[in-house]
């Protein structure tokens, strides 16, 4: 019936662990202001004796086996790839086929990209710029008090509201 209580597993879950190990950190060290300490310990007793039960329990498990060094601590650094120890493993002709299919397809939407941007985008920015330079050579350099064309080109502005 215990088991039961436990989330339907006679061993705590990772969940389990984690949310004792937070409570565990309010409910048990003192603290110059108790007031949390003394909410968790009145009206979460179950909450409290749970995160408990899952403190004893993962007291019991054996620590992790220590995992010894086999070599120096400087050829530890050293990458395996430089070591060359290591025998190149046998490749697939599949896989050498799918590798060169994938670059290729790769490649070939790169260029489609750069053939993109040399034929539309290029064109469209440096037609937009000589369009701004003619702009600003008809007006003669610049707007002049009273001139004030709109930018659509449909109308001219008039100072006859003003004073």
């Amino acid at each position: 019936m215990q088991c039961l209580l436990l989330m339907l597993a006679c061993s705590p879950t990772s969940l389990d662990v984690y949310l004792a190990a937070h409570i565990l950190l309010l409910a048990d060290p003192p603290f110059p202001d108790a007031i949390l300490q003394i909410q968790l310990l009145e009206y979460y007793q179950g909450l409290i004796d749970h995160a408990r039960r899952i403190q004893a329990q993962v007291a019991r498990v054996p620590p992790y086996e220590q995992f010894t060094a086999s070599g120096s601590l400087l050829s530890s650094l050293v990458p395996r790839s430089f070591s060359g120890s290591r025998a190149q493993p046998q490749v697939d002709p599949a896989d050498i086929q799918y590798r060169r299919k994938t670059l290729v397809y790769i490649l070939g939407t790169l260029a489609v990209t750069v053939a993109y941007l040399f034929t539309q985008v290029l064109p469209a920015i440096v037609s937009a710029g000589d369009s701004t330079e003619s702009e600003n050579d008809e007006d003669g350099g610049g707007d002049s008090e009273g001139e004030g064309e709109l930018e659509g080109g449909s109308g001219t502005f008039s100072d006859e509201g003003e004073d």
